[in-house]
């Protein structure tokens, strides 16, 4: 079944590369102006770092009990085993990371805007893929990476970092734009519950926000029911 909402959503397409385009990268200030930068670690899924998983998680998955001990492990060894095949998992984890190791993007940012920089695996190096004004954001979500731009109307985009460490550049930079703290999920969820009757992104925000509420006054009401 279709759902009419989702054609809000982003499309998935092929990354460009801003620097393929001398006119765009002309907005993009000097280096001489960026004000901080944020690494941002970008594993390539391959298949030998699935096939490497699999291996690291294999032994977890036959010498472990399932949900709570309610499913025996399919193969009966000691917690010396146990404990060598935890070990083993995270030097598979360990291994991956220091493969990947220089597959990092970067997020840089000027007193005008935010740069993103994805890596390429192609060129072995971080390019720039997007960058948004400040002035362009109307909103940022509190917990969540997310940034509203030029209405709430709009559908929110994905900072990928933490928002804790871009709050004090929205503070700073982009003062007209608003702090959610509504839940995500309860946002999603009515967008999807309102695509139907077509209901804007700002009341799919309000109705977020009540839902947030009501669900804290439940906790609220758990913990001092006499209140």
């Amino acid at each position: 079944m279709e759902k009419p909402w989702r054609e809000k959503l982003p499309k998935s397409q092929k990354r460009q590369w801003l620097d393929e385009y001398p006119e765009i990268m002309k907005n993009i200030p000097g280096t001489e102006e960026r004000v901080a930068s944020f690494w941002v670690r970008q594993l390539r899924d391959t298949p030998l770092r699935a096939i490497l998983i699999i291996i690291g998680a294999l032994p977890i998955f036959l010498f472990f009990e399932k949900r709570h001990g309610r499913i025996p492990p399919i193969i009966e060894v000691s917690e010396f085993v146990k404990a060598g095949s935890a070990i083993f998992f995270l030097v598979i984890l360990g291994s991956i990371l220091y493969i990947g190791r220089k597959e990092k993007g970067h997020i840089d940012i000027y007193p005008e805007m935010v740069v993103f920089y994805d890596y390429d695996h192609n060129q072995k190096k971080a390019r720039p893929t997007r960058f948004y004004h400040w002035k362009d954001v109307v909103q940022y979500h509190g917990k969540d990476p997310y940034l509203w731009l030029h209405s709430r109307e709009t559908l929110p985009v994905n900072t990928v970092i933490s928002i804790k460490k871009l709050r004090p550049y929205l503070k700073q930079y982009a003062p007209q734009a608003k702090e959610a703290i509504f839940y995500m999920k309860d946002y999603w969820k009515m967008v999807e519950k309102n695509a139907d009757r077509h209901s804007s992104s700002e009341e799919v925000t309000i109705e977020a926000a009540m839902a947030a509420n009501r669900e804290k006054a439940e906790d609220r009401w758990k913990k001092y029911p006499e209140e």
